[in-house]
């Protein structure tokens, strides 16, 4: 069984564990890794790690993608997986979520207020691969709960970036600024 992931962030790849936890969550899944990242000193420090942990065969890198090859990416993809380590708002779980990806994110920073665990996908700690390869496995496992969460996460983000409701939460956010000066 062949499987893909579309990984937004490639910070757990630092670790050869984590990258070797992913790609062997259970014997019968071979996952494939395509990683978002852009062509920069960090792209070549990943290059490298990938070629020196001999994964090479499961992870490409996708650097410099338009945003329609990224949502020809993420429509491909049977799972999102964002494991950061430091994480604002992640535009790229938001836009899994539009797409209709199963996500799974690690919670930092404000991937919980765009994930609900359980609801929308799965957070994981952060720092513990066997949570993520548990949540990957999981979801494989569960082709429902995958479509499950797919589902609720692409109603959640339609709301969430609706342009009026972006409009109003903009300009409420300016006028709380005004209200300072």
């Amino acid at each position: 069984k062949r499987a893909s992931i579309l990984s937004g962030a490639a910070d757990k790849v630092k670790s050869g564990n984590a990258a070797r936890s992913n790609i062997t969550v259970k014997n019968s899944i071979t996952l494939n890794f395509f990683i978002l990242t852009s062509k920069n000193e960090y792209y070549r420090y990943i290059e490298d790690l990938i070629v020196r942990l001999d994964i090479s065969d499961n992870v490409v890198l996708l650097p410099g993608l338009s945003a329609e090859e990224v949502r020809d990416e993420l429509e491909c993809a049977e799972l999102f997986c964002l494991p950061s380590l430091i994480e604002n708002s992640p535009n790229s779980l938001g836009e899994a979520m539009l797409t209709g990806v199963p996500s799974i994110a690690t919670n930092v920073g404000g991937t919980s207020s765009l994930l609900r665990d359980g609801i929308d996908g799965v957070l994981v700690p952060s720092s513990d691969p066997a949570m993520l390869a548990n949540a990957i496995s999981t979801l494989f496992d569960n082709p429902n709960l995958a479509r499950e969460y797919a589902d609720a996460g692409y109603n959640n983000a339609v709301v969430r970036y609706a342009p009026d409701r972006v409009v109003q939460d903009l300009m409420v956010a300016y006028d709380a600024c005004m209200r300072l000066v």
